[in-house]
C-alpha cells in the first residue's frame, strides 16, 4: 500500500507539471495578440506620439512562483515624465471575490540601477497597493518605476511578492518573487527637432523660435494636448535649468496662452497653445545654449521638457 501510495503520488506530481507547463505555453500563445491588440488600441488613442525604440518583448511574464487564482499579463511599457509606467492586467480566475496586495517591488533597469516603485490599483483596500478583484474580470494596474533616465532602453526585471486572501476568515495565500522579465521602454515621439524631448507622451511640443528680446532670450513654442481629454498642467519653471555653452546658468519664467499658469491651467484637446519661456539676462555673446530644461507638473507627477545644444537665432 505505502509503494502504491508514493507511485501514485510521484504519478499524479509528474501529470500536475505536465499540465503546468502546457498551461503557460497555451498562455503565452494566447496573450500575444492580445496584447497587439492593446498597442493597436493605444496607439490610436495617443496617435503618433508612443514608438519603440526597439522591438518590444513578449506580452507574458516568466515568473519562479505562480500567484494563486490569479491571471497577470503586462500590457505595456512607457515613459512618462521622469518614470516608467509597466501597465497590467489582473484577473481574479476563481469563483469567488478575492483580494489581490502587491508587497515588495524591485526594478533594475539596463544600466544595472535599481529604482524605488509605487504601485498604482483602483479602489485600493487596506492599503494602496491592494485591491478587490471579483472573479473573471480583468482589472487594470500599473507599476510606477521612479526617477529613470532617457537614455535608458529597457527595464530589465520587475520582481515582486505579495499575498491573495480568499474567502470568510480570511485564508492568506502567499506568493513570492514574482518576475516581469526585460521590457523594451516605449518613447514619445511628440516634438519637431530631434534634439527636444518632451516626456508627457500626450503633448505635442513644437518650437518655433529662440530669439533676443532687449537682455533677454525667448523659447516660443505651441503645445497641444493629442488626447481627447482636458489636461490640466502647473508650470515649475522654479525647478527648471538653463545652461550656456560657457556654463553659465540661468532663471526663468514661463507663460502658456499669455498667462502664468503655476497653479494651473486647463489644456483642451486639440487646440494649440503658445508655450513661451524667458530666459532672463542672457550676455550678448552667449550664441547657443547646451541645455534648456523646463518642467511642468501634472497629477502629481513632474514632466520634464529638454532642448539641447539650442543656437539663438
Amino acid at each position: 500500500m505505502l509503494f502504491y501510495a508514493q507511485y501514485h503520488s510521484d504519478n499524479l506530481f509528474t501529470m500536475r507539471k505536465l499540465l503546468f507547463v502546457c498551461s503557460l505555453v497555451l498562455g503565452f500563445a494566447a496573450v500575444q495578440p492580445a496584447n497587439a491588440q492593446f498597442l493597436k488600441k493605444m496607439g490610436k488613442a495617443l496617435g503618433s506620439a508612443l514608438s519603440a525604440s526597439s522591438t518590444s518583448s513578449s506580452s507574458s511574464s516568466s515568473s519562479s512562483s505562480a500567484i494563486p487564482h490569479t491571471k497577470f499579463v503586462v500590457t505595456a511599457c512607457e515613459y512618462w515624465g521622469e518614470n516608467v509606467l509597466i501597465r497590467f492586467v489582473v484577473t481574479n480566475t476563481s469563483s469567488e471575490n478575492i483580494d489581490f496586495e502587491i508587497g515588495e517591488v524591485e526594478a533594475i533597469d539596463d544600466k544595472g540601477r535599481s529604482h524605488e516603485v509605487n504601485v498604482e490599483v483602483p479602489n485600493p483596500k487596506f492599503c494602496r497597493d491592494c485591491t478587490a478583484l471579483p472573479p473573471g474580470v480583468p482589472v487594470k494596474c500599473y507599476f510606477v518605476i521612479k526617477n529613470v533616465s532617457n537614455t535608458c532602453k529597457s527595464i530589465s526585471r520587475v520582481s515582486f511578492s505579495g499575498d491573495v486572501s480568499e474567502g470568510v476568515g480570511p485564508k492568506i495565500l502567499p506568493y513570492k518573487d514574482y518576475v516581469i522579465s526585460s521590457r523594451d521602454i516605449l518613447y514619445a515621439q511628440n516634438t519637431n527637432a530631434s534634439n527636444i524631448f518632451c516626456s508627457h507622451p500626450l503633448l505635442q511640443y513644437n518650437l518655433n523660435s529662440v530669439v533676443r528680446e532687449g537682455n533677454d532670450v525667448l523659447v516660443n513654442a505651441t503645445v497641444k494636448n493629442v488626447c481627447d481629454e482636458v489636461l490640466n498642467i502647473s508650470s515649475c519653471h522654479d525647478s527648471s535649468m538653463v545652461f550656456d555653452d560657457e556654463g553659465n546658468s540661468y532663471k526663468m519664467e514661463a507663460t502658456l496662452a499669455g498667462n502664468d499658469f503655476y497653479w494651473g491651467k486647463e489644456v483642451p484637446s486639440n487646440v494649440p497653445l503658445k508655450l513661451q519661456l524667458v530666459i532672463k539676462n542672457v550676455p550678448a555673446r552667449i550664441k547657443n545654449f547646451s541645455l534648456i530644461k523646463y518642467i511642468f507638473s501634472s497629477q502629481s507627477y513632474n514632466y520634464p521638457i529638454e532642448i539641447k545644444n539650442q543656437a539663438i537665432q
